[in-house]
């Protein structure tokens, strides 16, 4: 066992916290709280003030903290994109079906762009006027299409340098979409023909 001499581990303590305010004198680091956007001395190695800040930033965290853990399951809550009423089936759950696939798609698409630097985007208004042109057929089979079932598809695909931009998009059905792929549309048209003709 290993005695620790009190006055000993006292004095490096003093000496250790001087060498830190002197360095921090020397080299002062300032942070912006992104709460409350005040500038304020970095101490250490925190990102916010705290206090306030962290308790709301925390509440904001634990959304469901009033209600117990086993009570969440079954309890109804809103949407918190569209308002609608939804059941929970998890605690954390925030957003009704439609919604989160709605995301998940919207977010896929963020991400590939991101990675790999594509220029041009259109926006959904953009492409409802596009099905409203096309009177909301598939461009490929000729399907009727509402909504829910008209795809996006881009012509040039994203792979071959393709643009995001509107001219380079076609309203497609989902299966139509799904096989082409990354194919052009004369190297798609051309095998699907084939299928159909059973060559």
């Amino acid at each position: 066992m290993v005695i620790k001499d009190k006055d000993k581990v006292k004095a490096f303590q003093l000496k250790h916290d001087k060498m830190k305010s002197e360095a921090l004198a020397a080299n002062p680091k300032i942070y912006t709280c992104p709460v409350c956007g005040k500038t304020k001395r970095k101490m250490g190695n925190e990102k916010m003030c705290g206090g306030n800040c962290r308790k709301a930033v925390r509440a904001k965290r634990q959304r469901y903290s009033y209600i117990p853990k086993i009570k969440r399951i079954g309890h109804k809550e809103s949407c918190a994109l569209c308002g609608k009423l939804i059941k929970i089936t998890s605690y954390n759950k925030r957003y009704c079906n439609d919604c989160q696939k709605k995301m998940a798609c919207h977010y896929e698409r963020r991400r590939n762009l991101a990675k790999r630097n594509i220029n041009g985007t259109h926006t959904k208004a953009e492409f409802n006027n596009l099905c409203n042109l096309m009177n909301w057929t598939c461009e490929y089979c000729g399907k009727q299409l509402n909504i829910k079932t008209a795809t996006e598809d881009h012509i040039i695909p994203l792979s071959e340098d393709g643009s995001d931009d509107i001219f380079n998009i076609a309203v497609a059905c989902l299966s139509c979409n799904t096989s082409k792929g990354k194919r052009s549309v004369d190297v798609f048209i051309e095998t699907r023909d084939k299928c159909l003709l059973g060559l």
